[in-house]
């Protein structure tokens, strides 16, 4: 049995861990179904431990430990971006699992399969492409414009990054 360390991913004042058992042990990052206050909702897996090693904790605790209802197969959060969401939160004074409902749908989470992570990439090629563009204004947007369409026709997204430099002088 294992003791599993859980952020309920939830919008509203929460506590930032909450402490579940389950029969196997779940890696962190890890999507799980538990049950808080009469619902049902998803938690982020920060860590699992053996139960045997916290037995006399788990006793003396004036409450009791509730089971993972159900955990979905795989890893959701890879560990150096579970590092940079405990980090963002921490930044903007949330809990972890607050700060990612606000961050990602909840849709994400509940229509993932389990596969692999929606965050990683699905290939090694290089995902992007790098240009600099020098032409005038209207010739510069026209060209923007082209490749924004062009994309969505591909039903694919769009990052455009434009910097302005302005003289010092």
């Amino acid at each position: 049995m294992s003791l599993v360390s859980v952020a309920p991913i939830q919008k509203g004042p929460l506590k930032e861990t909450l402490s579940y058992f389950t029969k196997k042990p779940l890696p962190p990052g890890a999507l799980a179904k538990i049950s808080l206050r009469g619902n049902d909702l998803l938690g982020l897996v920060l860590s699992c431990e053996d139960a045997l090693s916290h037995k006399s904790s788990i006793k003396r605790a004036s409450f009791s430990l509730k089971k993972i209802e159900t955990a979905k197969e795989g890893v959701f959060f890879s560990a150096p971006f579970l590092e940079a969401g405990k980090r963002a939160a921490r930044w903007h004074a949330l809990p972890l699992g607050t700060f990612l409902s606000h961050v990602f749908p909840t849709e994400l989470y509940e229509k993932w399969d389990g596969a692999t992570s929606p965050l990683a990439p699905k290939s090694t090629h290089r995902l992007y492409e790098e240009f600099v563009l020098q032409a005038p204004k209207n010739e510069r947007v026209a060209i923007y414009r082209a490749l924004i369409r062009e994309q969505f026709a591909k039903k694919q997204s769009v990052f455009l990054r434009i910097s302005r430099v302005r003289p010092t002088f």
